[in-house]
């Protein structure tokens, strides 16, 4: 729902909204994506890494590894 609705916001120009959408995504999900990026307008990926970046710049980066090589 998230998705769809930052996509309607970004192509009717409406920024703030569109953030508040990608925002809450994140909220419930942080690792929520657009994926696949190329089946999603530029305008819309660049937001996300917008938002997604600016959420993350107020936190301590964690790494993500589940695979350990011996």
């Amino acid at each position: 729902m998230y998705k769809c609705q930052a996509c309607v916001y970004v192509a009717q120009r409406q920024l703030p909204p569109a953030r508040q959408s990608i925002s809450e995504m994140l909220g419930l999900d942080a690792t929520a994506r657009f994926s696949p990026d190329f089946r999603y307008p530029p305008p819309v990926i660049d937001l996300y890494h917008a938002v997604r970046d600016s959420i993350l710049s107020g936190q301590t980066p964690t790494m993500d590894i589940h695979t350990i090589a011996v």
